[in-house]
């Protein structure tokens, strides 16, 4: 189960990774998307990080990657959405 749930964070770690990506290089196009993105984004963030706080008792990198994820999916998209936004 464990492992199930550390290959889950990590496939959420590459979607928050891409989404930020994708989010940003699109921003002029696709600026509700954007938004919509970034509040997914959020929701799935703090999603993965309650999955690697739970399992935090049998697999300690699944913290760090969440935590990862999470400040790496949030700051990307948040800096598109800053450049849609002005």
């Amino acid at each position: 189960m464990a492992e199930l749930l550390a290959l889950t964070g990590f496939w959420i770690f590459l979607y928050l990774l891409f989404n930020g990506l994708i989010f940003y290089g699109f921003k002029e196009k696709i600026i509700g998307f954007t938004m919509a993105g970034t509040v997914l984004s959020l929701a799935l963030a703090f999603y993965s990080l309650s999955i690697g706080f739970s399992v935090a008792a049998t697999n300690f990198m699944m913290v760090g990657l969440c935590i990862i994820s999470m400040v790496t999916g949030l700051a990307l998209s948040l800096y598109g959405l800053k450049d849609v936004v002005e």
